[in-house]
């Protein structure tokens, strides 16, 4: 072959090269851009819902956050993780795949929701110590059907590469939400904090049915058209798509049942244990400040890079599925560091002006020791979905349910070693320790398998 044409190739394939990394970094931009925006939206109408109910409230709502999540985890079973990778990897199941894990979600919520209307006053007066938190327990009822449905849906637009529209629709989510508190809110907040908190439940709620009607009305005529036939065809009833889906859901509901529960146990480790040492009303006012007001600002660029992480889990699935590793391993890397470098910035900003930020968004500063103490040591937390998608991409969801397991009865052997020594302090330090440790664990299999393969 003449040289002319070899260097011409050799240059057509860098020229290509060039073009693919800037069109990934331009989305990846794009979506940043795109999350901030949902990720102010939300901060808004939590620093709304907060100014609007008072801590009192907030704080009812916040001990009952635990609950919610692990009730969450029960309703969507991993599902929508596991849709969206399968339909990645084979979108001519697409329509089965969707349908399957549907009804499965939506059959779990509605038996949970019966639960919860029976064993709410129990929950709320005898595990977390708090019959103020009854009236928002039993709005978790209405809660779980709504966000199983939506996750559902959101698991389609990933699968099939549209990240894009999820984050439109995170948009749509938090400008219901605050429509809502803006126009309602005070009906309950007026009532008493027990209403408030319950109006913050509510709200919710509404967020989530703005969200799966904007994912509706997004999708192409044909298939808003078709999606009652969808859910009835029996040509869609496909217990192999159902098996399918549950081998890999089943060991990520596991996973994160362990991590929730651990977390639902936090609470009421927390409020039991130090009954009788302080007063309940600081107990509790303790508990909402970090996890309702604090934690919520700490965490904020794990928005992003849960985000991000979502967008190039298909990527990297698809990238390991073809035996191209070495681009599958410069996605983790250049998503990890960008993860942490965001993080690392975020952290300057609230340790330096905790007080200021708490002030202008809560219209308090009680808080603001707790994020001066807690900016940087959070930053591990920035790395954790990076390194999630890189465990579901190469398959390594039973590593992951292990680390899961470990980095659960640490935190919770954490927080009874020293929940009467810290006080509050525990809850946070038990939290953080966990997390490095999981991280950890699941970084040393991403890699050891990196290195299998001579990456």
């Amino acid at each position: 072959m003449p040289l002319y044409f070899i260097i011409t190739g050799a240059k057509y394939q860098e020229r290509m090269m060039l073009m693919n990394n800037k069109k990934l970094i331009k989305s990846l931009i794009n979506l940043v851009v795109l999350s901030f925006i949902g990720k102010f939206l939300s901060l808004l109408a939590r620093l709304s819902m907060a100014r609007a109910i008072k801590i009192e409230a907030m704080s009812y709502f916040s001990i009952i956050n635990p609950l919610m999540v692990l009730l969450l985890n029960l309703s969507q079973f991993g599902l929508p993780l596991a849709c969206s990778t399968l339909i990645a990897k084979h979108p001519n199941k697409t329509k089965k795949l969707f349908v399957s894990a549907l009804l499965i979600s939506i059959s779990i919520s509605l038996l949970l929701m019966a639960l919860i209307y029976i064993l709410a006053p129990y929950i709320a007066n005898n595990l977390l110590n708090s019959k103020g938190a009854t009236l928002a327990t039993y709005g978790l009822g209405l809660l779980i059907p709504l966000v199983a449905l939506s996750s559902m849906l959101k698991a389609l637009y990933i699968g099939k590469g549209d990240v894009k529209a999820t984050t439109y629709s995170t948009i749509a989510e938090e400008s219901t939400r605050i429509i809502f508190i803006v126009f309602f809110i005070s009906f309950f907040s007026n009532k008493g904090p027990e209403y408030g908190a319950l109006g913050a439940v509510i709200g919710m709620a509404i967020g989530e049915v703005g969200q799966s009607l904007f994912l509706y009305l997004k999708a192409p005529k044909k298939a808003k058209k078709d999606c009652f036939y969808w859910l009835i065809a029996n040509e869609n009833d496909d217990p192999a798509c159902a098996i399918e889906l549950v081998k890999i859901s089943l060991p990520i509901t596991i996973a994160r049942l362990i991590g929730s529960l651990t977390y639902c146990l936090e609470p009421v480790i927390y409020t039991n244990m130090l009954k009788g040492l302080l007063d309940t009303a600081e107990i509790t006012r303790n508990y909402g400040v970090l996890t309702g007001y604090v934690m919520p600002l700490l965490l904020m660029p794990g928005f992003f890079a849960t985000a991000l992480s979502n967008y190039l889990l298909p990527k990297m699935s698809n990238f390991v599925e073809n035996k191209n590793i070495k681009e599958a391993k410069n996605i983790f890397v250049k998503l990890t560091l960008f993860c942490l470098t965001l993080g690392f910035i975020f952290s300057i900003v609230l340790f330096f002006g905790s007080s200021l930020i708490m002030n202008i968004l809560y219209g308090t500063t009680i808080g603001s020791q707790y994020i001066k103490i807690l900016a940087f040591p959070f930053l591990i937390y920035y790395v954790e979905a990076p390194i999630i998608t890189a465990m579901h991409a190469i398959g390594k969801t039973k590593s992951a349910l292990r680390s899961t397991i470990i980095s659960s009865i640490f935190r919770i052997l954490v927080l009874v070693i020293f929940v009467k020594r810290l006080n509050i302090y525990a809850v946070a330090l038990s939290t953080i320790l966990s997390a490095g440790l999981d991280i950890l664990l699941n970084l040393i299999d991403v890699t050891t398998f990196l290195k299998r393969q001579n990456v």
